[in-house]
């Protein structure tokens, strides 16, 4: 279900050089066979179709999702909800990032889109009052724990959403 694959991951399973593959993979991308996305390439007529199984599966980790009322959750705190392979889990989540729903913010964490996007919000509005974001600014604000808000506001680091100075945040570029 990955739409995205890496260089790396196609080294590792087919044991090629990279030089090679590199070659290769160019001739695929000029004969528009595959692309460049992001992070890695994509098959250029990728089209997900989902048999009726995967889609009851689908459901059901939404379902879990929404459940967890917008926190960033584990891959175990799906797994451990469900009768699904975990690697079939994974897969799965990863089918509903390409799908836009969910985003992996670091640290086996996950998010919800429209949890991300009220956090995001809070953020705006924290930043309208006050110059600094500290830890236990974000975790109040979010009702987080240490554990999760820390991959959370490196994934917001990295986003330009924050930026970190030592201990605290500033309003980062993309935050607009």
């Amino acid at each position: 279900f990955r739409k995205v694959l890496s260089i790396h991951l196609f080294i590792k399973k087919l044991n090629w050089s990279e030089n090679w593959l590199i070659h290769i993979i160019n001739q695929l991308v000029d004969e528009n066979i595959i692309t460049r996305g992001d992070g890695g390439y994509i098959l250029s007529d990728y089209e997900i179709k989902l048999s009726s199984r995967e889609e009851i599966e689908v459901s059901k980790i939404r379902s879990i999702i929404k459940n967890l009322h917008n926190k960033p959750f584990l891959l175990k705190d799906i797994i451990s909800k469900l009768d699904i392979n975990p690697k079939r889990t994974a897969d799965l989540l990863f089918l509903l990032q390409d799908m836009g729903e969910i985003e992996f913010v670091g640290e086996n964490f996950w998010l919800d889109k429209i949890g991300l996007d009220n956090i995001i919000s809070d953020i705006k509005l924290h930043f309208k009052s006050k110059d600094l974001l500290t830890i236990n600014d974000f975790k109040s604000l979010t009702g987080l724990s240490r554990k999760s808000a820390i991959p959370l506001l490196e994934y917001f680091d990295r986003k330009k959403i924050t930026f970190r100075n030592d201990n605290v945040r500033f309003q980062g570029s993309e935050l607009d």
